[in-house]
């Protein structure tokens, strides 16, 4: 479905053969009003623009607002091509010379592919500021012209008798009258990749464009804030150059996620764009046959099917959309045969999705070479600065912008696959999250370490239930629904698939915050900044939970359950396998830190007490790790940003179960563990040294038996690739009653090598 172009066919009056122009439709739907441009456009960022009026609108000013063609861009050939877009002026900054409006063409990012292009790219600005300064890409070069509030602007590009090619920029009145025109030579390097239509409140960095591209193109701001805001109607694209791509269409239905349940049968979710007031019904087929209709909600929208009765065999479905014009979007995947109790299980274990990297190409490549059955994200599927244009706390659609990227990564992979997805602490836009069960932060003076400090959420209720049910609603329903403080929704429950029984778990939302509690540790960020003050000892408070009594009764409950393999999925392990350097008592410096090569090792490193792991408080986490251990159950976490893999202990060293701690798949905050102090026992000489018994900073037990340390590997970019980003696949075989664990390097798929250390056979 095409449902935000027409494809017109016209006629070349120079040369005979049709040429194929393409058409925004905004000014066909002047009664839909939604945050979307539809679905061959991607906007940046979404939450400041609006399809109303038979217009496209940008409706909150700041740096380098836009909307890019998704399904169209331009070729490396030097062919002719024409855009042209109506605009129309409606709030003027003071100074004029500071803002511009036009085209950004040649989108390029990073990683050669057309969604980072469209997130991240840079390009060629050609456009004119508010007082009539029209130039392309040297903004300090340009032609004057006598500017309307309404206007055409237009984009031609051609190679002409001299073998340049040019840019020919020109603006016309709505009665067709061309009032100003700029005609610069730019190097075709500059036009290849995607084009969007740019409005900025302050001007982009002035390049040369009749030079060859550089490597890298200096990123323009996109701070919120200014006073300069446009609209624009007839957005066209045409010319041998152009190249279409209807494939890259996103939406109306972006993805869909869905899990099997040995009782609850199939849960599944459609996320959809933001379709504002258009129509929001969704049709599910199984094996071609209707079997239900929903209807998404207004704010997430996310329409949720549920079929307790849909057998244990394999299905096809398929997701139909018919937007306002009834055409139809068709959404297909697969859903597995429920495996038996006596088959093996695969399953994928993944975390911490920031957007180094992003659209994680190499990431969804190498995971699906392993053929999971399963799939465990276990939080932070986005991040605060994700996309870029910063955070709007408390603003749906911001979230949404961040939660699609995720989508368009991984839906590929979430198309055909059961999944289990939970949130944890960025997911709802806090650094860390000490939840109080639900209780409102304080956040009169911003939304800093103060305001998440003292505990609760930062954001409100509606905009925590969003995110709950955009990346949950595919669960089995909650062991119980009723909602915590502010009637925030929870959603820990069980999932019983194939071989393995799974206690799904929400360790931040009832988790108590150290701050008021253990107020002489003088805590800032989680971090205890009294250097007097000892977790080890002082840490403990009659009052502090983790779990909180509801998810404690129901591990209780869980743990006599039947089953070959039980597995607690959730957002972090029961220890804090970290260290610092002995005179750094803040993690704010993790990302400063230097990384080493893998033979060496820094000199005086020590385990830490970060309140944000949950190895506090270590009464709650004794009580959690022994309902595990009489559960026979093995903990899968993420969050850490650092693969790890050990055993609990309790009284003593390996006397409890084991945890297995996922890398990042874009590690933003490499922590470490490279305790200075080598363990006594637990390992065998030629072990590493940071492997065996060790105590935390809380002074939990933990024998430590791989990790996936940061190491300088000579690889670009560096950023990505030397802070240990990966992923996990755990065997089940009940068969022989023991689990595989093996942790990935980002860069490895099935067959490759793991990290040092991996794989763990574990018999639980």
């Amino acid at each position: 479905m095409r449902s935000s172009i027409f494809l017109l066919l016209l006629l070349c009056c120079a040369c005979g053969p049709t040429e194929e122009r393409y058409r925004s439709n905004w000014s066909t739907q002047p009664d839909l009003i939604r945050p979307w441009a539809g679905a061959d456009f991607w906007l940046n960022p979404l939450q400041d623009w609006r399809q109303q009026n038979g217009r496209l609108e940008l409706v909150q000013s700041g740096g380098n607002r836009q909307c890019v063609w998704l399904t169209t861009a331009l070729d490396n050939s030097e062919l002719t091509f024409r855009t042209s877009v109506d605009v129309a002026l409606s709030q003027l900054p003071q100074q004029q010379d500071s803002a511009w409006v036009g085209f950004t063409l040649g989108l390029q990012g990073q990683f050669g592919d057309y969604r980072d292009d469209a997130t991240h790219g840079t390009g060629l600005a050609v456009g004119l500021t508010p007082s009539g300064r029209l130039f392309v890409g040297k903004t300090d070069e340009y032609s004057q012209v006598d500017l309307p509030q309404e206007f055409r602007l237009e984009a031609r590009g051609l190679k002409q008798r001299d073998g340049q090619y040019y840019i020919f920029l020109e603006v016309f009145r709505t009665d067709d009258r061309m009032i100003g025109q700029r005609i610069v030579p730019v190097d075709p390097s500059w036009l290849q990749g995607l084009l969007a239509l740019t409005v900025s409140s302050s001007l982009p960095p002035s390049v040369i464009p009749w030079e060859p591209r550089p490597a890298e193109v200096q990123n323009p701001n996109k701070d919120r804030g200014g006073q300069f805001l446009a609209s624009f109607q007839n957005w066209e694209l045409s010319g041998p150059r152009v190249g279409t791509h209807p494939e890259r269409s996103y939406g109306p239905i972006l993805w869909a996620q869905f899990s099997r349940d040995a009782e609850q049968g199939l849960c599944l979710s459609a996320q959809l764009a933001p379709l504002g007031n258009g129509p929001r019904e969704v049709e599910l087929r199984i094996d071609g046959e209707t079997v239900q209709k929903r209807r998404a909600d207004s704010l997430g929208y996310v329409a949720v099917f549920e079929l307790p009765d849909i057998g244990v065999g394999e299905h096809s479905y398929e997701l139909i959309y018919r937007p306002i014009d009834q055409s139809k979007q068709l959404y297909q995947g697969t859903i597995p045969a429920m495996p038996a109790t006596d088959d093996p299980l695969r399953v994928a274990s993944l975390s911490c999705v920031g957007d180094g990297g992003f659209p994680h190409r190499m990431a969804t490549t190498n995971i699906a070479t392993h053929e999971a059955d399963l799939l465990l994200f276990h939080g932070d599927q986005i991040y605060e600065h994700v996309g870029g244009y910063g955070t709007v706390y408390d603003d749906i659609h911001d979230y949404l912008r961040k939660w699609y990227l995720f989508g368009w990564a991984f839906r590929e992979l979430l198309r055909d696959r059961p999944s289990v997805i939970i949130p944890d602490d960025h997911d709802v836009f806090h650094g860390n999250l000490w939840g109080e069960g639900g209780t409102q932060a304080d956040t009169t003076l911003g939304y800093n370490y103060a305001s998440q400090d003292d505990g609760g959420y930062k954001c409100g209720p509606i905009f925590v239930n969003t995110v709950h049910r955009t990346q949950t609603s595919h669960l089995p329903p909650p062991a119980d629904p009723s909602p915590a403080l502010q009637g925030i929704s929870v959603y820990y429950t069980y999932l019983d698939y194939g071989p393995v029984d799974f206690a799904i778990l929400a360790d931040r939302q009832f988790k108590s915050a150290p701050k008021e509690l253990l107020p002489d540790a003088a805590i800032e960020n989680g971090w205890p900044q009294n250097l007097s003050w000892n977790a080890k000892t002082q840490a403990a408070h009659p009052d502090a939970q983790l779990l909180g009594l509801r998810q404690e009764l129901f591990l209780d409950a869980w743990r006599s359950r039947p089953s070959p393999f039980k597995a607690a999925v959730s957002a972090s392990p029961f220890v804090n396998v970290a260290t610092l350097p002995a005179d750094l008592y803040h993690d704010k410096y993790v990302p400063s830190l230097p990384i080493y090569r893998e033979d060496d090792y820094p000199p005086d490193d020590r385990p830490v007490a970060d309140f944000d792991a949950n190895a506090w408080p270590q009464n709650k986490r004794d009580l959690a790790v022994n309902l595990l251990k009489q559960a026979g159950a093995i903990h899968l976490v993420g969050d850490q940003h650092l693969g790890s893999t050990g055993q609990y202990g309790v009284e003593a060293y390996g006397d409890a179960g084991y945890w297995v701690a996922t890398p990042a798949i874009s590690n933003i905050w490499p922590r470490r563990w490279y305790p200075a102090e080598q363990a006594s026992s637990g390992r065998e000489l030629d072990d590493p040294r940071y492997v065996g018994n060790y105590e935390d900073g809380f002074g939990n037990l933990m024998t430590v038996m791989a990790v996936a340390n940061p190491h300088d590997r000579d690889r670009e970019p560096q950023r990505l690739f030397d802070r240990a980003p990966g992923y996990t696949i755990l065997d089940f075989d009940p068969a022989i009653s023991e689990v595989t664990v093996s942790v990935y390097p980002l860069w490895e798929s099935a067959g490759g090598n793991t990290y040092t250390g991996w794989p763990i056979v574990i018999r639980p």
